[in-house]
Order: C-alpha cells, then sequence, then structure tokens
C-alpha cells in the first residue's frame, strides 16, 4: 500500500467486510498487513501511514457495531510492512483497541519460538489464532501452514496460554487432505485434555 489508489482499494475491502459483518452478525474481521511494494525504509513507512489512516479510519465504525477488527501478525520482512514482531508491536500499540490475529505458523517459520510470540503479544488485544505448524529453514511453500505435528511449533505451549480465554477463537489454517485437517484436529483436542 503505496499510493491514495491503494489505499482506496484498502478501504474498500473493509467497506465490504463491514458490510458482511455487521449483516451476518460477525464479531471479528481480521486482514494482513500490506505486502510490501520495495524491500525500503521508505517503502514501509509510506505503507505503515497509509494503513494508519485507513485503521483511524475503520477501527471506531467497527467498534460501534461492536465488531473487532485485527490485524494478523504477519512480519516476514522480505514479503510484509513490519520487520518483526517488535516492529508490529510498535505500530498496533497505536491502536489499542486493534485486535491481534496471531499466526504462529507464520511468525515460527520467521524464527520466533512460541514463548517469544506470546511474550511480544501479551498485553495486547488478541481476538484470534491461526493454528498450523512450521518448519524454520524450508522454503516458504514448504515451511507454513503444516498439519499439527509435521513440524516443530509447540501447540500444548499455545493451548496451555489460551485455554481459559473466552473471548479468542482459533482456526485451523492447514494445507493439506482432509485427514490432515482429521489428525490435525484430533491431535489438537487431544492436547486439549493434557493440559
Amino acid at each position: 500500500m503505496i499510493s491514495k489508489e491503494d489505499e482506496h482499494q484498502m478501504n474498500l475491502l473493509l467497506a465490504k467486510a463491514f458490510q458482511i459483518a455487521s449483516k451476518s452478525e460477525i464479531e471479528d474481521v481480521s486482514f494482513h498487513p500490506p505486502v510490501l511494494a520495495e524491500n525500503t525504509k521508505s517503502s514501509r513507512d509510506t505503507s505503515k501511514q497509509y494503513l494508519r489512516s485507513v485503521i483511524a479510519h475503520w477501527l471506531p465504525r467497527f467498534q460501534e457495531k461492536q465488531i473487532t477488527l485485527s490485524l494478523e501478525t504477519h512480519v516476514t520482512p522480505q514479503y510484509f510492512i513490519f520487520t518483526g514482531l517488535q516492529d508490529y508491536t510498535q505500530f498496533v500499540s497505536e491502536f489499542m483497541e486493534l485486535g491481534v490475529l496471531i499466526d504462529f505458523s507464520h511468525n515460527f517459520y520467521d524464527g520466533y519460538s512460541v514463548n517469544e510470540i506470546l511474550s511480544s503479544l501479551s498485553g495486547y488485544k488478541i481476538t484470534g489464532l491461526h493454528l498450523s505448524d512450521a518448519i524454520v529453514d524450508a522454503k516458504l511453500e514448504e515451511g507454513l501452514h503444516l498439519p499439527v505435528g509435521a513440524g516443530n511449533v509447540d501447540f500444548k505451549q499455545i493451548i496451555r496460554y489460551f485455554k481459559e480465554e473466552s473471548n479468542c477463537y482459533a482456526a485451523l489454517e492447514i494445507h493439506g487432505t482432509s485427514e490432515d485437517i482429521r489428525k490435525s484436529i484430533k491431535i489438537i483436542e487431544g492436547l486439549m485434555m493434557e493440559v
């Protein structure tokens, strides 16, 4: 998002999401941070400024309808505008009512441990989780959104942390077969019984 036209397109997408969420009684709308146009500080700063404008415009409208607006924790610096979780949290701290959707697979792939992810985002308004496994140092398409158990993410720690949380949802976000989905659900259910 590096132009007024890009900002306009993002506003149109959020307007549509707002309309659907309002009519369907959906409680949360989440979105990815913008993809990086150029890997320069100037491009990142410009994108963040446009994103600030979009969030400042839409956040009060979502709040008025009691719908949370959440930004995913995509911080892979060669793809997204944030250079890491610290950069992400610095941005999100400007909007304390903005929800945080943790994508554990992406953050783990970026080299953050589950403990680092949770401690970095503790104190923010965590509204959702995307659960899938990951492998660090693999090719992007081979290291992300794996079935639970196919990588190295510590799901037990995640479940322990969020077990008593009632204002947060989780979605299984894997690339795999129906059988992979069933196995992933079974593993997560088993871990929930353990903790």
